[in-house]
């Protein structure tokens, strides 16, 4: 434990005497601010986001300084639900000209869903970036950059675009060629889903219900229900195609519980959006699986299934143990000399191993003083939660 609170110690000093240093510094980071960043923080990562949204909406103006700031407190606004805020402050992001990919992202989804695509097309595509260290937002960039434009190209142009996505999102890449044939209504489509589903090497089950519900609306009940049948057979606890069954034998088939429509640009984004939630929620990054999944319930409010990914399928992965450490262990002064830094460390240190984050404290000053430069080592231990996984990162 010395050892560790040794390592803390020197990044914490090594940081006072850059900011001492530091021409442009021009802020002092005072304790009471510290925590309520810590605490806003931890709170999100615990999925407690009116908590976390208490924290980090009293710091206002924090991201002029730390510019990690606004990221978590999209996450969080996102994640309440609360879009219109979260589009506002994208807004004043933008003013301040501090880009994020998820201001741009959340700026060009609200322009999406007021069917304002050529405004939504001006926000995904400054969702471009050549040195994009999350392949996720790779994939959504090249993704939301191409279906954006469907409504004003022909079939053929369209498919071409999905194809000149990355080849290192293949499956993603099946799913979206699929969706493409559905958007034009081309008399293909019953082949793509066919070959999707029977893939014998990728688990595409889910789509079972999109092509079910395809078929339906061409009025093809009985093959739809075929489909419906087979899948259930082989996964019998797919809740989606058990909705699907249970609608069919109540006589809803026009009111489908999950309703879709691969015509509907809006829809089908909302089924991507989905597709990152679910990685990421099975790489531990739970917020931002949280995120994404509130963003796809934003664009297609009517498809129940994305609720049940919450509150019922993922219950145990997304809720944690509450911490019982008082949060607010900080005095409203400023952080002057290591001595004083000394004092508070003892706490700091001991709700770091409460929380089993202590590689996110150590994240934390390193993107403190560092601000830009490293500040996607914060995110990228607030997300995994695991020290192996920040060194595999620098490739120690």
């Amino acid at each position: 434990m010395k050892f560790f609170k040794t390592i803390i110690l020197i990044l914490i000093s090594f940081c006072i005497f850059n900011l001492a240093n530091a021409k442009d510094f021009v802020k002092v980071y005072k304790q009471d601010e510290i925590s309520k960043y810590f605490s806003g923080v931890i709170s999100l990562n615990d999925n407690e986001y009116g908590n976390s949204y208490i924290y980090l909406k009293k710091l206002d103006g924090f991201e002029t300084s730390h510019f990690n700031f606004s990221q978590l407190f999209q996450y969080t606004l996102i994640n309440l639900g609360k879009f219109d805020e979260a589009y506002i402050y994208s807004k004043k992001l933008e003013r301040k000209k501090i880009q994020t990919f998820e201001s741009n992202l959340i700026i060009g989804v609200f322009y999406l869903k007021r069917g304002d695509y050529k405004n939504a097309a001006k926000y995904f595509k400054k969702l471009e970036d050549k040195n994009q260290t999350f392949l996720l937002q790779s994939l959504l960039s090249e993704s939301l950059n191409a279906w954006i434009l469907f409504p004003k190209l022909t079939q053929n142009e369209a498919r071409e675009k999905i194809k000149n996505i990355s080849n290192t999102f293949e499956n993603v890449k099946k799913i979206q060629e699929t969706f493409s044939y559905c958007f034009y209504n081309n008399n293909k489509t019953d082949i793509q889903f066919e070959k999707l589903i029977s893939d014998s090497k990728i688990d595409f089950t889910r789509y079972s219900f999109f092509y079910a519900n395809f078929l339906f609306k061409k009025g093809k009940t009985d093959k739809a229900n075929k489909i419906i049948d087979s899948s259930l057979k082989k996964f019998p606890r797919n809740l989606i195609l058990g909705q699907m069954k249970d609608d069919m034998e109540s006589k809803k088939i026009k009111h489908f519980s999950n309703k879709f429509d691969c015509e509907n640009l809006s829809n089908v984004i909302a089924e991507l959006f989905y597709i990152i939630s679910n990685v990421t929620s099975t790489q531990n990054m739970y917020s931002i699986s949280n995120f994404y999944l509130s963003l796809a319930k934003f664009l297609n409010p009517n498809f129940i299934s994305f609720d049940t990914f919450i509150t019922v399928d993922s219950k145990p992965i997304f809720e944690r143990p509450p911490s019982n450490i008082n949060l607010t262990f900080l005095p409203n002064s400023s952080i002057t000399s290591l001595a004083e830094t000394g004092l508070i460390l003892d706490d700091i240190f001991a709700l770091g191993m409460a929380r089993g984050k202590f590689i996110f404290f150590i994240s934390f000053f390193i993107s403190l003083c560092f601000g830009n430069l490293i500040a996607i080592v914060s995110k990228f231990a607030l997300a995994s939660g695991q020290i192996f996984d920040f060194f595999f990162f620098f490739k120690i």
